[in-house]
C-alpha cells in the first residue's frame, strides 16, 4: 500500500525535473541568474543587510509632483531645464543614408536648417501636448509616432540580456548644447545596447505614458525609439548612460532661479520628469546610486551660440522670433537679456564688487555665469562618488573631431561596453569667432576665470587663451 501512494509522487518528481530542464534548455529559465538571486538572498538574510554601489549617493526621496499643466515661467525653468533632446541641434550631422547601418535609423533623424541632426526633447514633447502637433523629430532617443510597431499597446519591458542584474546608472552629465545627442546616439547604435535619461517627457508621446522605468523613480529606459518606434535595444549589463542635465536648461529667467547651490544643483541632476496616466506630468526624484560619471564639456562661447539657435528655432516655429541667426542677431539678443533681468542680478555678486565689475562687462553675462557655476558645481559632486579617481571622467566637445575613436573608445572602456557597429560621423560646426570681439573675449575669460575654481578652470582655460 505504501508503494502505492509512493507511485504518484515519484511520478511527479520526474516530470517536474524533465519540465525544468526542458525550460532551461529553451532559455526560459536563467539558471545563472537563479543561482544568483538565492545566493544573495541567502546571504542578505544572513546579514540582514543589502549592499548597494555608490550609496554615498543615495538620497531621501522628494514629494512626487503630478500636474496637468505648467505656467509658462515653468515651461521656461523646469521643462526647459530637464531635457532638450535638441540640445545639440549644432552638434550632430546629417548621417549617409546610403550606409547599411544607419539605414534601419533613417525615420529617427530629422534635419534643422543647418543640416544638423537633433534629438526630440521635452520641448517637442509639451508642444506636441499642447498643440496636437505631429511634427515630432527624433533620433535614437526621440518619441515615437503613430506607425510605433506597438500600436498603442503598453511598452513591454525591457529585453535582458542573460543577466538579470539592472545596470548601474553612469550620468552623462553635460550642460545643454555640450554634445550630448552625439554622445549618446553614438553609444547607442555603435553598441546595439540602450541608453537611459531622467526626462521620460521626451520618450513620452501624445498616444502613450512614459516608457518603462529602469529603477524606481527613473531613470527611464529610451529602448523604444524613434518615430516607427521599431528600435529596441536591450539595457547593458553594466553600466548605462544616462542623460542628465541637472536643471541647467534656463535661459529667460531671472537670478532667483539660476544662482544656486550645491545642493539645489544635485536635487536638479536627481530629478526625473514624465507622464503618468492619463498624462499626468509627474517629477519625482531618482533613488539609486550612481556609479560613475561622464562630465561632457564644449566651449563656453560656442555653448552660449548654440542655445541661442536653439531658443530660437523653438521661436520660429511658434512664429514669434525677432532675432537673426547670425552674429548681429546674436548680440541683439545678449542685450535683450542683459536688459530685462537686471533688476535680480545683484543676487549674482551680492558682497562681492570684483564679481560685479567683471560680470557687468560681459554680453550675455547670465549665460557665462551659469556655465560656470554648473561646471563648478559638478566637479563637487564627484567627491560623492565612492571612487571619484576612477569612476569620474571628463570628454571634451571637441576630442570628437580630434581623436573619434580614441574618445570613443574611452567611453566604451568606462562604460565597460564594446562597439559593435561602425562609429557614426562627427562633423562639427564652425566656433563663431565672429559672435563676440577680441574684448568680449577677454571680459569673458576674467570673469570665467574669476568664478572657476581649480579643478573648472583647468579644464576650461583652453578655450579662454
Amino acid at each position: 500500500m505504501a508503494r502505492r501512494q509512493s507511485f504518484p509522487v515519484t511520478v511527479l518528481f520526474i516530470l517536474f525535473i524533465v519540465v525544468l530542464t526542458y525550460l532551461v534548455q529553451m532559455n526560459q529559465i536563467d539558471m545563472t541568474s537563479f543561482q544568483e538571486v538565492w545566493s544573495k538572498a541567502t546571504s542578505d538574510t544572513a546579514t540582514q543587510k543589502t549592499t548597494l554601489p555608490s550609496l554615498r549617493f543615495v538620497w531621501d526621496s522628494q514629494p512626487t509632483k503630478s500636474t496637468s499643466s505648467t505656467t509658462q515661467q515653468e515651461n521656461d525653468s523646469s521643462d526647459h531645464n530637464e531635457d532638450d533632446d535638441d540640445d545639440d541641434d549644432d552638434d550632430l550631422k546629417k548621417t549617409n543614408n546610403k550606409d547599411k547601418e544607419e539605414s534601419k535609423d533613417d525615420e529617427e533623424e530629422s534635419k534643422d536648417d543647418d543640416g544638423d541632426e537633433i534629438r526630440d526633447d521635452d520641448e517637442e514633447s509639451k508642444d506636441d501636448d499642447q498643440d496636437a502637433s505631429t511634427d515630432n523629430e527624433g533620433d535614437s532617443s526621440g518619441s515615437g509616432d503613430s506607425d510605433d510597431a506597438n500600436d498603442g499597446k503598453a511598452l513591454r519591458k525591457p529585453p535582458r540580456s542573460s543577466s538579470t542584474i539592472i545596470p548601474k546608472v553612469a550620468w552623462l552629465a553635460s550642460y545643454p548644447n555640450s554634445g550630448t545627442s552625439y554622445t549618446m546616439t553614438t553609444v547607442e547604435r555603435s553598441t546595439d545596447l540602450s541608453t537611459a535619461t531622467m526626462y521620460g517627457i521626451e520618450i513620452a508621446t501624445k498616444d502613450k505614458d512614459t516608457s518603462e522605468v529602469v529603477t524606481p523613480g527613473g531613470p527611464l529606459w529610451e529602448g523604444m525609439s524613434g518615430k516607427r518606434g521599431t528600435t529596441i535595444r536591450p539595457l547593458p549589463t553594466t553600466y548605462v548612460l544616462t542623460k542628465t542635465h541637472c536643471g541647467g536648461r534656463c535661459i529667460k529667467c531671472p537670478a532667483t532661479e539660476y544662482v544656486i547651490d550645491v545642493e539645489a544643483f544635485r536635487q536638479a541632476c536627481l530629478r526625473t520628469t514624465g507622464y503618468d496616466p492619463p498624462r499626468q506630468r509627474f517629477e519625482r526624484q531618482m533613488k539609486v546610486p550612481v556609479a560613475k560619471i561622464l562630465h561632457l564639456i564644449r566651449s563656453p562661447f560656442t555653448n552660449i551660440v548654440a542655445r541661442f539657435h536653439l531658443e530660437q528655432r523653438h521661436y520660429v516655429r511658434e512664429g514669434n522670433s525677432k532675432y537673426e541667426r547670425d552674429a548681429d542677431g546674436f548680440r541683439q539678443w545678449c542685450k535683450d537679456l542683459d536688459k530685462r533681468y537686471s533688476k535680480t542680478e545683484h543676487l549674482v555678486w551680492q558682497d562681492d564688487p570684483a564679481l560685479k565689475e567683471l560680470f557687468l562687462q560681459v554680453p550675455c553675462r547670465a549665460e557665462f555665469y551659469k556655465y560656470t557655476q554648473w561646471h563648478n558645481h559638478l566637479f563637487q559632486l564627484r567627491d560623492m562618488l565612492s571612487n571619484p579617481k576612477d569612476d569620474y571622467l571628463v570628454v571634451h566637445y571637441e576630442d570628437y573631431e580630434t581623436n573619434l575613436n580614441a574618445t570613443i573608445g574611452t567611453i566604451m572602456d568606462f562604460l565597460e561596453q564594446e562597439v559593435v557597429n561602425p562609429l557614426r560621423e562627427f562633423r562639427p560646426l564652425p566656433d563663431y569667432a565672429d559672435h563676440f570681439s577680441k574684448s568680449d573675449r577677454r571680459r569673458v575669460r576674467q570673469l570665467v576665470q574669476y568664478m572657476s575654481s581649480s579643478e573648472t578652470w583647468s579644464m576650461l582655460e583652453r578655450y579662454l587663451e
